[in-house]
């Protein structure tokens, strides 16, 4: 078994090239890692009422 140590900041962020806003960001470590397991970090940024819509039921109530 093999382990890495990488700051995941370091890493490309492709946020915008896979439709997220400029606000957000996507990086994905499949080469910069060992193994076989992907991973993916997902940096969502601060809501801003307006952008988004609530959806019914999706929290529960």
């Amino acid at each position: 078994m093999s382990y890495a140590k990488k700051n995941l900041r370091q890493i490309e962020d492709e946020a915008l090239r896979h439709g997220f806003s400029e606000h957000q960001e996507a990086r994905f470590p499949r080469t910069e890692l060992p193994g076989d397991d992907g991973l993916e970090v997902l940096v969502f940024g601060p809501h801003v009422e307006g952008d988004a819509e609530m959806v019914p039921g999706f929290w529960g109530s």
